[in-house]
């Protein structure tokens, strides 16, 4: 655990209406699991409000009441839960004494920055507003070094081993593999709906944006009894320390931990469109589309789903973490009509193929 000012005593003290805190940045991932505050000798309430910010915009991340203060002493405020940090964000701890007597070191904290690994501390002159004036009615960053944060960093990666050459292995972290044996279970799932499995099977495509308007032939035949498409695309490849969370590069000091691919599934089907005289189609046959639609989300959520977790527990595991996005509705456009699904898929590997 590491704090800001390692428990160092605030010499002064003095009557304050307000709320006072401090800006911080850590250069580590990790987890901030409460605050600290410094409650004064005498003239001191027995009780403050804590809360954690994202700087940027004043969002309030958590915040808590504490009673029971010890007088002259730091007192630790846990969070209900711990709060992700982000390396190169800043976060501001800020508290409110509600008898308004703090303590402060002069200049400690408002003319210049700290620096104490893994906190990085600036300039606290200002003010803090925002969207957590109903708990902290107004703020001060004067000289707030009753304020302190706790924060757990994770454990340093280890960095891929120095070489002076190296050979490139193409299946490594073998994505390709993992993305089309989702499509192949999502397949086998559409086989088990209604409508069945479309013909058309694309199972990675080079695009970013798949064209989901090419839902063919919308006449049933002998060599395409289901009419449709079912396509998958692997839109962006990215490193991460925290799961699904995309690395801050300009922060990173060793190999990252996650290799991750954001990929996605579209199913399209086509659907009743305006005739030839400009009538609209039936609400029989909309219906109809929807329940086919809706059918069609259902198999590919719980296919990518198994699929993914079958892949996690395999010995040995093909992924680390896997999460489902959102299922949006596409269409309808050129008589057709669909449900795009992305996903996650992260694999613990070094980018360094020889080790």
């Amino acid at each position: 655990m590491s704090t800001i000012f390692a428990g160092a005593i605030p010499p002064n003290s003095g009557n304050f209406n307000g709320t006072i805190g401090n800006n911080f940045v850590v250069d580590h991932t990790g987890d901030s699991t409460g605050g600290w505050w410094y409650r004064t000798p005498v003239g001191s309430s027995a009780q403050v409000t804590m809360g954690l910010y994202r700087t940027n915009g004043q969002t309030l991340l958590t915040s808590q009441n504490q009673g029971g203060l010890a007088a002259g002493a730091w007192n630790f405020v846990p969070w209900a839960a711990p709060i992700a940090l982000t390396p190169g964000e800043m976060y501001t701890v800020a508290a409110y004494d509600h008898d308004g007597q703090i303590a402060w070191t002069p200049n400690a904290v408002n003319d210049a920055e700290i620096f104490n690994s893994p906190f990085t501390v600036p300039n606290q002159s200002g003010r803090v507003v925002g969207s957590g004036a109903l708990v902290f009615p107004t703020g001060y960053f004067r000289d707030a070094y009753a304020v302190d944060i706790e924060f757990l960093a994770t454990e340093p990666c280890e960095p891929c081993p120095p070489t002076e050459g190296f050979f490139i292995n193409l299946t490594a972290p073998g994505f390709i593999n993992v993305v089309t044996g989702v499509g192949n279970c999502v397949v086998e799932a559409l086989e088990q709906t209604p409508a069945g499995a479309p013909c058309r099977q694309c199972l990675l495509l080079p695009t970013q944006a798949i064209p989901w308007d090419n839902c063919g032939p919308c006449v049933p035949s002998a060599t395409c009894p289901h009419p449709g498409q079912v396509a998958l695309a692997i839109r962006e490849v990215y490193g991460s320390e925290r799961f699904p969370q995309p690395l801050n590069a300009s922060w990173r000091k060793c190999n990252h931990r996650y290799e991750i691919v954001r990929a996605v599934v579209s199913v399209t089907r086509c659907v009743s469109a305006m005739a030839q005289d400009g009538a609209p189609p039936t609400c029989s046959a909309e219906m109809a589309a929807a329940v086919t639609l809706e059918n069609d989300r259902t198999a590919v959520r719980q296919a990518i789903a198994c699929c993914l977790s079958a892949a996690n527990l395999a010995n040995p595991s093909w992924v680390s973490e896997w999460v489902i996005g959102g299922s949006t509705t596409v269409g309808e456009l050129g008589g057709c009509a669909g449900v795009e699904t992305e996903f996650f898929v992260g694999v613990q590997s070094c980018l360094c193929p020889n080790y």
